[in-house]
Order: structure tokens, then C-alpha cells, then sequence
């Protein structure tokens, strides 16, 4: 656990499960991200979409091998290319500025992840909609980074919202509702 009270652990695991791999594949993942992000930029330059693309999976790689300060360096880096060549709200550059508000979090720094994603969660409830997979994502995150800054009652408005969004879609046997019932049940407790 980290110094903030979010387990480091869980998110390492989740970035694990944003690129399809176990903890035990990762390195033998990463390799291949390397090589591939390497062979992007060197055939379509380096600030390509695709190229991009490849960097930010190399990024979570980064995350899920728990190396936040190279997870943070790197994607830092990537954000300010995303939005230098795709634009400040694009849904692109929103997924790299969550997962870089994800690696402060990780490495214990979640007041600058709750400010971070504040601002990701507004430009993807702007630009995508309240209802859109990648705003409730970007909410949950944000719930877990002010839990982890001791902001229990505002992470749990975020937590009601997501979790009302997605059981009336999907139904209470959806992994996000039963993610938010949990959290709340600690958010109770705090």
C-alpha cells in the first residue's frame, strides 16, 4: 500500500488487465511494446497516431510492472504529444492523460490525480457524454483518487453515479456495479 491508502498493487494489476496480460506476461510483454513502439516511430515518425498508440501501451507496461516514475516520466511526455497532435480533447489524448493521473496515483501523489482527472473526467463528459464507457472509467478513477486523498464523501458521489449509470444499462452483475457497491461499502466506514 501506498502512502495515500490506495493499494498500488490493484492498480498495477488493473494496467496489467488494460493491456491483456497477467503480471507473470508482462515481461515477456514489454519486449514486444518496446519493439513495437521502436518500429512505429522509426517507420511512420514519432508523432503518429499509431506510433502514439504503441507509446501509450508502453506506458501502462511501465505502470504494470510498477515503475511509477518511469510510467509517470514517460507517459508526461506522450500527453504533451498527444495533445500537441490530436488536440487537448481528443478521446486519445484523454486515455493517456487518465493513464498518466493513474501512474501519480500508483506512486502515491493523489491530489495531483484527483486534479488531473477532474479535468480528464469534464472533457470526456464534454466531448463523449455522462453515459460513455470512458466517462464512467474516468469517474471511477477519480473516486479512487480522492479516496486515496481522504476525500471519502466526494469520491462517493462519483461512485453513485457510475454505478446508477451502469446497473440501469447493464444490469447489477456488471463488474463496474459491483466495483462501486464494494467501495462504497468502505466509503461508509471512512
Amino acid at each position: 500500500m501506498d502512502g495515500t491508502g490506495i493499494p498500488a498493487r490493484a492498480l498495477h494489476r488493473a494496467a496489467c488487465g488494460a493491456l491483456g496480460t497477467s503480471e507473470a506476461g508482462l515481461p515477456l510483454m514489454r519486449p514486444i511494446l518496446e519493439q513495437q513502439a521502436a518500429e512505429r516511430s522509426r517507420t511512420l515518425g514519432p508523432l503518429h497516431h499509431e506510433t502514439l498508440s504503441a507509446e501509450n501501451g508502453l506506458g501502462l507496461s511501465l505502470l504494470a510492472d510498477a515503475q511509477d516514475v518511469e510510467a509517470t516520466d514517460h507517459l508526461q511526455r506522450l500527453a504533451g504529444d498527444c495533445a500537441a497532435l490530436l488536440g487537448p480533447d481528443h478521446p486519445d489524448t484523454l486515455v493517456v492523460r487518465g493513464n498518466l493521473a493513474v501512474a501519480h496515483l500508483a506512486a502515491g501523489r493523489a491530489e495531483q490525480a484527483c486534479t488531473d482527472l477532474a479535468d480528464v473526467v469534464a472533457r470526456r463528459t464534454r466531448v463523449l457524454g455522462a453515459a460513455h464507457d470512458s466517462t464512467l472509467n474516468g469517474r471511477l478513477a477519480l473516486a479512487l483518487a480522492l479516496l486515496g486523498a481522504g476525500r471519502a464523501a466526494d469520491a462517493a458521489g462519483h461512485l453513485r453515479g457510475v454505478l446508477d449509470v451502469t446497473s440501469s444499462r447493464s444490469g447489477t452483475r456488471h463488474p463496474l456495479v459491483r466495483t462501486c457497491r464494494a467501495l462504497l461499502g468502505g466509503t461508509a466506514a471512512a
